[in-house]
């Protein structure tokens, strides 16, 4: 398996609507929608004027967002994010969502770092991306070896862990409960106890190899 970092020239639109204002965002954790061509983005924002209202409606006046949630954390400035986009730039591209590792702003673009079986796919999505008129320096190639264990998560449960991690739920005391990362996911207190514990479950046993 190879491990890919592409630096990329383009941005996604919301972030550079809120940079041209004076507001750092990061992103956490990114995957696809299946009811479209957007994405669910995790994401963290980093201004010492907006407020969570304020940066809401920011949001929502950016090309493509179609529904955003944010939540305060411990840091004043900081505010943690769900951003939920009808069409991205990454779709246009051709970026394979289901190989994306990780997906970072940086300066003038992003970078990206994916996940291939071998040379073949790799090769067979550069091409695919040229083709469609986007051109994406490799940064980056390392081989893992097939025999190294790692805990498997998916997507959503790393974009719940992520959330959780930064808005408080691991420290002591609790910053935020079940019940606020429920309402920022738009699902049940009850589903997200249960994707916490799935995936607590696959870490703990990888760990202890079992």
């Amino acid at each position: 398996m190879l491990l890919v970092q592409f630096k990329t020239t383009f941005q996604c639109p919301w972030t550079s609507n809120l940079r041209s204002l004076g507001i750092r965002s990061e992103i956490l954790q990114c995957i696809p929608r299946r009811d479209s061509q957007g994405s669910s983005v995790l994401a963290t924002f980093k201004s010492s004027s907006s407020r969570p209202g304020e940066l809401r409606s920011l949001l929502l006046e950016s090309l493509g967002v179609d529904e955003v949630s944010l939540k305060s954390t411990s840091k004043d400035d900081v505010m943690v994010g769900l951003i939920k986009t009808k069409r991205c730039t990454c779709y246009e591209v051709g970026i394979p969502f289901m190989h994306v590792l990780r997906i970072r702003e940086e300066g003038d673009g992003l970078t990206i770092t994916c996940a291939f079986r071998d040379a073949d796919e790799l090769k067979d999505f550069i091409e695919e991306s040229v083709l469609r008129g986007y051109r994406l320096q490799v940064r980056r190639v390392e081989r893992l070896d097939a025999d190294l264990s790692m805990p498997s998560l998916t997507k959503k449960q790393e974009q719940l862990l992520s959330a959780a991690l930064e808005l408080g739920f691991y420290e002591v005391p609790k910053r935020v409960g079940i019940r606020e990362l429920a309402e920022m996911f738009g699902v049940s207190p009850r589903a997200v106890s249960e994707t916490i514990r799935r995936a607590h479950k696959r870490l703990i046993s990888s760990y202890l190899g079992r």
